[in-house]
């Protein structure tokens, strides 16, 4: 088969996620007329069972033809996906017998033809549930209807309660197991909707060891000693629009997971070793405070609801392509990111229309958006921000005054502008400065040397890199 009628066939098949809603659909509603319509209030609605039968069986077999396309493709596999697919040839060939059971005379019974029928119709009923079920576990990950039931519906249904990261506490933090106790939560949390055994997205599983270490269709996802050419670091610090940033069509891993995932692959990724065995910097010290025994790692971060600010601003900002959390629970510092659609850029004015909130936002990621040293100038009155990303921008050397008076400001990411040497100067005065961002700009390796002996206590990065050794703390973030 050439490339091109296999990518045809790749195509065809992922209409199957869209057209198999339809028979869902339909043999719902076929199963409820045929129950309802033995009340009078129903009974004008019997008439459409058959068509719909008919529309159902055509439906059905469609939909099963498209994901056998989908599965003879490729990047599909395991017990989940082929259970998945006879359940839909069988779906198909029940709904195709109820449908001929109906219309066709037969030489049996009323009373018999019609118990037939509906023990075909609920069994089809039946099946299109387990198999859409399925389905969506294969999309969402196994459990995915039941990983938030209540303990009490759990115990019902029968189905076992899971440990997840939010319930895990490390007690004694030099005993504990970096991989089992540190990173691995993490993961469970953040990654195995889409990368487990039964559902490895990108031929991805993060569910085992081993299968960590076998890495996915992009290559290895990790690099002992080396997190900066980790496939799964470099996906997780990507812009928020980014469509090769994980975790895909979710709020993006705090600051602390990525350090804590990058310090544990810098120091070799190891399964089975200790805190205590591995060398440990102040930052890394700082952030595993924060999951003793009466601290977890936070890593979802609610959209904002806070009756103080102006909701009617929130919501205009939010539908013009704002994503807004709280850094923390409890908190009103805001991190707010601005997310391209279309042609939409940020500019001068949208700064502006920020300002109502300028004494709550702490993070602040602009990166680029249309914003000019002009409008730099309003960005001086943001007296909370820590964190701010102005990558590939239009600003210059002059937009970086501004900056001087944020005594709070740690982070700033500044690479693919236009800055040259004569902002290293200026950066030299934020004193609270911790993290810089400067790669692909006009600075020069002079530049960078004179910085760094001014401020040693900086930790400055001329290339795409991540290094949890390096990275200081920001601990009034606490991501």
């Amino acid at each position: 088969m050439t490339d091109g009628l296999a990518n045809f066939f790749i195509f065809l098949g992922r209409f199957h996620h869209l057209f198999n809603h339809f028979p869902i659909a339909l043999i719902l509603l076929i199963f409820f007329i045929e129950f309802a319509s033995r009340f009078e209030v129903f009974r004008k609605l019997k008439p459409a069972i058959t068509p719909l039968l008919l529309l159902g069986t055509i439906s059905a077999s469609f939909a099963s033809l498209l994901g056998f396309i989908l599965y003879q493709a490729g990047g599909y596999e395991g017990d989940l996906v082929e259970l998945h697919m006879w359940l839909g040839i069988a779906l198909s060939v029940m709904i195709l017998l109820t449908y001929l059971i109906r219309v066709v005379k037969i030489s049996i019974e009323d009373d018999i033809k019609n118990i037939i029928y509906l023990s075909l119709l609920t069994i089809t009923a039946g099946t299109v549930v387990i198999a859409g079920h399925q389905g969506g576990s294969l999309g969402h990950g196994k459990g995915y209807l039941t990983e938030f039931m209540p303990r009490s519906l759990k115990s019902i249904a029968g189905v076992s309660s899971t440990k997840t990261s939010e319930n895990m506490t490390v007690i004694n933090v030099n005993e504990a197991i970096v991989f089992s106790d540190i990173i691995e939560p993490i993961f469970q949390n953040r990654c195995l909707t889409c990368h487990k055994t039964s559902n490895d997205k990108g031929g991805l599983s993060l569910e085992s060891p081993n299968e960590i270490q076998m890495g996915g269709d992009a290559g290895n996802s990790i690099i002992p000693g080396n997190s900066a050419m980790s496939e799964i670091v470099k996906r997780i610090i990507l812009p928020l629009d980014d469509e090769n940033r994980m975790p895909k069509g979710k709020s993006p891993l705090s600051e602390d997971q990525i350090q804590l995932i990058a310090w544990w692959i810098d120091e070799g990724a190891s399964f089975d070793k200790k805190i205590k065995e591995l060398n440990v910097s102040e930052n890394i010290q700082s952030i595993l405070k924060k999951v003793t025994a009466n601290s977890v790692p936070e890593d979802e971060h609610p959209l904002v609801t806070i009756p103080a600010l102006d909701t009617i601003l929130v919501k205009e900002l939010q539908d013009s392509g704002f994503h807004i959390w709280r850094i923390a629970q409890n908190s009103d510092l805001l991190r707010i990111v601005y997310v391209k659609f279309g042609d939409s850029k940020f500019t001068n004015e949208d700064l502006i229309r920020l300002k109502p909130l300028l004494n709550n936002i702490a993070w602040l990621d602009i990166g680029g958006s249309q914003i000019t040293d002009e409008g730099m100038v309003h960005l001086s009155t943001f007296n909370k921000l820590e964190r701010i990303h102005l990558e590939n921008t239009g600003i210059t050397d002059n937009a970086i005054e501004s900056l001087v008076s944020l005594k709070e400001l740690r982070y700033l990411n500044l690479h693919g502008t236009n800055i040259s040497d004569a902002s290293l100067e200026t950066i030299a005065q934020i004193k609270s400065l911790k993290s810089l961002y400067i790669w692909n700009t006009n600075v020069t390796a002079k530049g960078i040397s004179q910085l760094e002996k001014k401020r040693p206590d900086l930790n400055i990065e001329s290339g795409l890199t991540i290094s949890a050794r390096k990275l200081s703390p920001l601990d009034s973030i606490d991501l």
